[in-house]
């Protein structure tokens, strides 16, 4: 089981080398492979200081934004996105929050596609949409009611870049205050409809 893990192509995400195993990541940075294995695995944040992820796997996954997946990993690597003339409505890394914490967002509904990975071979890589409101609206309709306490946490800032309108997104921030809201509006779907959630301790100064 080692052997197999060890032979898996990793990647650090603040240098972007890729190596071909972790064995070779470990001999050419110091860094002791079982602690990059932790990280791959999501047991640990880093090693040696620095954020780690197995390349192949991301394309087997049902759907672009499910858990494990890019935008999943967004929070775990500090991550800020840029939101250049949109709002909330566009951050697709809110989808990720959503759906790992409601599993029943992703369709039955499936859509063939195939991948062909790095060593040249094709695979069937299915595609699961997400499952819309009753209004037949993507839930991303609903992101924006987010804005004001996401600004308040200090989770978003605004800016401009020329004439358009910026805000800037903390990725883990943002999925602590929408994780808190999931938390303390507990049996209701926030992500279905524009009414403000209960906001409890959130709202009061830090």
């Amino acid at each position: 089981m080692r052997n197999a893990k060890s032979k898996k192509k990793v990647i650090c995400f603040e240098t972007g080398v890729i190596y071909n195993s972790i064995m070779e990541a470990e001999r050419k940075t110091g860094i002791a492979n079982q602690c990059i294995i932790a990280v791959c695995k999501h047991k640990r944040k880093t090693a040696g200081g620095y954020h780690w992820k197995y390349v192949e796997g991301e394309e087997r996954l049902i759907s672009p934004t499910a858990k494990g997946g890019c935008f999943d990993r967004l929070a775990d690597v500090n991550a800020k996105i840029l939101l250049i003339g949109v709002g909330q409505e566009r951050n697709t890394f809110i989808h990720a929050i959503d759906e790992k914490n409601n599993p029943h967002r992703v369709s039955e509904k499936v859509y063939p596609i195939k991948s062909k990975l790095m060593d040249g071979s094709i695979i069937d890589t299915p595609h699961h949409p997400l499952n819309h409101t009753k209004e037949d609206l993507s839930v991303s309709h609903h992101f924006p009611k987010f804005e004001r306490i996401l600004f308040q946490k200090g989770a978003i800032k605004y800016d401009t870049f020329g004439d358009a309108k910026v805000q800037v997104c903390d990725a883990k921030k943002m999925q602590e205050v929408i994780e808190e809201l999931i938390r303390l509006n507990a049996g209701y779907d926030l992500f279905m409809d524009d009414k403000i959630p209960n906001t409890g301790e959130l709202t009061r100064d830090d």
